[in-house]
């Protein structure tokens, strides 16, 4: 029977009511329910908590222990219902640790950290803390999954600026380019719609390199050869933009090319050997008054 009671009271039994108060001056500002040294601990507290503990330090008090979950649940709201939750950073009415909340206390908690910036010293202290940690291959996988399920709505324009601001001038060191450069290997992107290359070529439009950039460029291409296969695309690339580029050529005696070379073939053929399309062209648009002994201009 004995033995049953001090079960009781360890396993069930075990729960206690905690503040914190500010160091400064003593005043409550956290109210929670716990077990073991959740008291005393800073994880898993909220941004709004770790700025007024960082600010003004805190003092850990032991309201009531030797509860069970539900009176220990039970005790912390009705704390924070006679503090009021306008002089605390309890994000919720209390009585739900260690649930899941609704979708009210969710679009509560969100609410309350909008326009919510931490300090250069927390962000500091964050970097300091994540610096030299790796995730597990589990924890990566999970990280991956989670991700993969993830619709991300559409950035704003002033999302979009502030990104640009904030990468402007920024620059990766050498090993992670090499990791960056190493996760790309092997990926294929689908092909891009029409609206996405119409946005590209409006974004380009005008933009030019610097001389740095174009260094830059060139001695990344030096020594590079393209393969059989690019060079295929590329001859491909080039013959469909030229043709749609291509405009027929009317000659003064009346006769109609469907563009220069034919013009030049004629040419040679009838006298003229050492014809050359490039003045056909010149004369065409206005660099040359004639050309062979006729006058050329396009048939548009």
């Amino acid at each position: 029977m004995l033995l049953a009671v001090f079960l009781f009271m360890v396993f069930v039994m075990k729960f206690y009511v905690y503040v914190h108060k500010k160091a400064s001056d003593g005043a409550v500002f956290y109210v929670g329910k716990g077990c073991g040294k959740r008291a005393w601990k800073k994880s898993d507290r909220s941004d709004w908590w770790k700025a007024i503990e960082n600010k003004y330090g805190r003092v850990v008090e032991i309201i009531a222990k030797g509860l069970s979950e539900d009176e220990a649940f039970a005790m912390e709201q009705k704390m924070i219902m006679e503090i009021g939750r306008c002089s605390l950073c309890n994000l919720t009415d209390g009585g739900e640790g260690g649930k899941s909340p609704s979708e009210e206390t969710r679009r509560k908690m969100s609410e309350s950290r909008k326009g919510r910036k931490a300090s250069p010293e927390t962000i500091t202290k964050k970097r300091i803390a994540s610096t030299g940690r790796n995730h597990s291959e589990e924890t990566k996988k999970k990280i991956r999954e989670a991700r993969a399920k993830q619709v991300m709505p559409p950035m704003s324009e002033e999302t979009r600026e502030n990104l640009r601001k904030i990468n402007t001038g920024k620059k990766v060191s050498a090993e992670t380019g090499r990791k960056i450069s190493r996760s790309k290997l092997g990926v294929k992107l689908g092909p891009m719609s029409d609206a996405h290359k119409e946005k590209l070529r409006a974004a380009n439009l005008g933009k030019t390199h610097t001389a740095e950039a174009k260094a830059k460029v060139s001695i990344a291409n030096t020594g590079r050869r393209h393969t059989n296969e690019e060079m295929r695309k590329i001859f491909e690339c080039n013959r469909k933009s030229n043709a749609a580029r291509r405009r027929s050529i009317k000659c003064s005696n009346g006769m109609v090319f469907g563009y220069s070379v034919e013009a030049e073939a004629w040419l040679r053929e009838n006298g003229f050997p050492k014809a050359g399309r490039s003045n056909i062209v010149a004369c065409c648009t206005g660099n040359l008054a004639s050309a062979y002994g006729f006058v050329w201009c396009y048939n548009d």
